[in-house]
């Protein structure tokens, strides 16, 4: 017999709820894994923002006769094709993720997997500790590759500002991509290399996920004996299934570059301080981005818990942390009921 909780969460209402639909578009699944990785994000989000106490093996157990602690999952897997979106959702393409990709890669689709492998690539060079010269080869070519490959993804997300008139609303949609803050990652990374290191990481595991969604589509699914047989595609269910894991590292990983940023400034002197400015602006919209919003409230919490007995002794640590939180909430932005 289902408890009184269970129940709570069947009758829950997620198809008109504005948080989950928020969160469920900032997730990316592989075309033939959406609908099963969506119900156990399902249970997932509504521990974390509905009901902290909810048990979420109860759910597993009694939705299985056997008592076998299997999600359940639809009778057949759904297709990009064949899944339509809710009438008032946001497309999947705005989400942190591989970039939309079709049943069958295009021209454009193999172009941006040549070119995220060798993002990749170059990426693990600039951050290997082994060489510096490799190290600094590899961010010049992470820098030079960059721009074309987020450029194009930034075109198929949110396409060609409409007239005159629609510049600044599409300059604001731009600013708050995922493809916007990496090109300004990767050219600021370019020029400070030894304080902007960690932020290649995120840039490195985005590319990671999109090879691994293209060459599923290129090879999986039963297309290539070889696929399976190598393991492919076993790597491929496992980053799916570790992808929200992956989205928090990358946001982590971005604050994470601030402070790095910061402690550079502190040797530079004033000078260094126009990049911790101009780094924070970035890092703020990424904060109220809906495409990376839930990770970074999630890092910085995560932060804020691990100092906080340290905040707690020092009085001006306390207040550098209200400023910085003043300066946050200033990138709010502004909605019409506003």
């Amino acid at each position: 017999m289902p408890s009184a909780a269970v129940e709570r969460f069947k009758k829950f209402d997620f198809d008109n709820n504005a948080k989950w639909k928020e969160y469920l578009n900032s997730l990316t699944f592989p075309p033939d894994l959406y609908m099963k990785y969506k119900a156990k994000y399902q249970l997932k989000w509504y521990k974390r923002e509905i009901e902290p106490d909810f048990d979420i093996n109860e759910v597993i157990e009694t939705s299985s006769p056997s008592g076998e602690k299997a999600m359940p999952a639809p009778s057949a897997p759904t297709t990009t094709s064949s899944r339509k979106p809710a009438p008032n959702a946001t497309p999947p393409s705005s989400a942190p993720s591989p970039s939309n990709l079709q049943s069958r890669p295009g021209v454009i689709d193999l172009a941006l997997l040549a070119g995220h492998i060798c993002l990749f690539i170059f990426c693990i060079m600039a951050v290997q500790p082994f060489s510096p010269f490799l190290s600094m080869k590899g961010m010049a070519q992470c820098n030079k590759i960059s721009l074309p490959v987020h450029a194009v993804r930034l075109f198929r997300k949110v396409g060609a500002p409409s007239g005159a008139g629609g510049i600044s609303t599409w300059f604001k949609s731009v600013s708050r991509t995922t493809e916007s803050f990496y090109i300004f990652l990767i050219s600021m990374a370019a020029s400070n290399p030894a304080a902007v290191i960690p932020a290649v990481l995120p840039v490195a595991i985005l590319s990671l996920y999109h090879i691994s969604a293209t060459l599923n589509l290129l090879f999986g699914n039963g297309k290539s004996a070889i696929w399976d047989r190598s393991g492919a595609s076993k790597v491929h269910r496992y980053l799916a299934m570790n992808q929200q894991n992956a989205l928090q590292a990358m946001a982590i990983l971005e604050i994470g570059t601030f402070f790095s940023i910061l402690l550079s400034a502190l040797r530079k002197g004033p000078l260094g301080f126009f990049a911790v400015y101009a780094f924070a602006a970035q890092l703020r919209m990424r904060y109220w981005s809906p495409e990376s919003r839930v990770y970074h409230v999630n890092g910085w919490r995560r932060l804020r818990e691990t100092v906080q007995p340290v905040l707690s002794k020092v009085g001006f640590a306390q207040r550098i942390v209200e400023r910085g939180e003043r300066f946050f909430d200033a990138g709010r932005p502004v909605t019409k009921e506003q």
